[in-house]
């Protein structure tokens, strides 16, 4: 079991140190935007031993330095992908993330983060949902609604 700690950074030693007390902190998965020279001084060793995933969140301008950046500098499974709209650049280099040896994770919660691809559009049209987000590389979907999800992996024969 994996365990997502959301809005970690204001109490993180104490994440890390109820992770360490349980032995579970290489389940632990801490999600951030920050770029890896602020990661660095700002954590330090602290991630040491658990999932840090850095956020890409898309704006445009400077998306695909910031991409070069985690790939290149931060050590780490998998990278994510926000955006409001379905049209950066940056969402088209998955085979390139995918060949650098990433995962790369979608949360479908809300359309702010996917372009509009997201669960609520995955009721009616789950192929321009979550098909989309797995057209565009997703190995990962973080979703409110999993067994929506899963039915629609069965359906096209992805689980």
């Amino acid at each position: 079991m994996l365990i997502q700690v959301d809005k970690w950074q204001p109490v993180k030693e104490k994440v890390v140190e109820v992770a360490r007390q349980h032995g579970c902190l290489n389940q632990i998965i801490l999600r951030g935007t920050k770029n890896s020279k602020e990661v660095a001084d700002n954590y330090g060793k602290l991630l040491e031993g658990l999932i840090y995933i850095p956020v890409l969140v898309c704006k445009g301008e400077g998306d695909n330095e910031k991409l070069d950046d985690f790939m290149e500098h931060i050590k780490t499974p998998v990278i994510s992908l926000s955006f409001k709209r379905d049209d950066f650049p940056a969402i088209d280099r998955a085979k390139e993330i995918k060949d650098r040896g990433f995962r790369i994770w979608y949360n479908s919660l809300w359309a702010e983060f996917n372009g509009g691809h997201d669960d609520e559009l995955a009721m009616d049209d789950p192929d321009n949902s979550y098909g989309w987000l797995l057209r565009k590389g997703a190995n990962i979907i973080f979703s409110d609604h999993p067994f929506l999800l899963d039915a629609y992996l069965k359906k096209i024969g992805r689980r």
